[in-house]
């Protein structure tokens, strides 16, 4: 865990990393997949699952940030988050949740798109973080299409 004095003006961004099978939708977790951070057309920060699928790391505030999930033989998959109208309060840490769920690269043809798109976008608006689930569901169903086509 990070300690409270380090937050600051900062947000506390954690999650957990899983396997999801698509043989029967179970899900494992993810030891050393790598969490990759950017804003900005720069690279700013990267986290490391641990044995428990756990990653944490902090972020400044007032950025669109696209993170990156990856791992050696799993197809990445990215997170748009919209933090620029974050507000802050000193007597608590800020903090935003993103589980993530990756499944073995079987070399499925037409899910390179997921290099590109995210598969999901969120924003902070009125303190609190909105999902676009518009955006996620069409993501979804491309890859749900993609998939059929490999009997999956």
């Amino acid at each position: 865990m990070l300690a409270q004095q380090s937050v600051g003006k900062q947000i506390v961004v954690s999650g957990k990393i899983t396997e999801l099978s698509l043989k029967d939708s179970s899900e494992k977790l993810l030891n050393g997949a790598t969490v990759e951070v950017w804003a900005d057309g720069k690279h700013i920060l990267s986290m490391t699952s641990e044995s428990a699928g756990r990653y944490q790391g902090l972020l400044p505030f007032h950025k669109v940030y696209r993170f990156h999930y990856k791992m050696n033989s799993y197809i990445g998959k990215i997170v748009e988050f919209d933090a620029t109208d974050f507000l802050y309060d000193r007597s608590r840490a800020v903090a935003i949740n993103i589980d993530m769920a990756l499944f073995r690269n079987n070399n499925y043809m037409g899910l390179d798109f997921l290099s590109e798109v995210p598969i999901g976008k969120a924003t902070y608006k009125n303190k609190a973080v909105v999902w676009d689930y518009t955006h996620t569901a069409s993501v979804s169903s491309r890859i749900k299409s993609v998939l059929k086509a490999y009997g999956k």
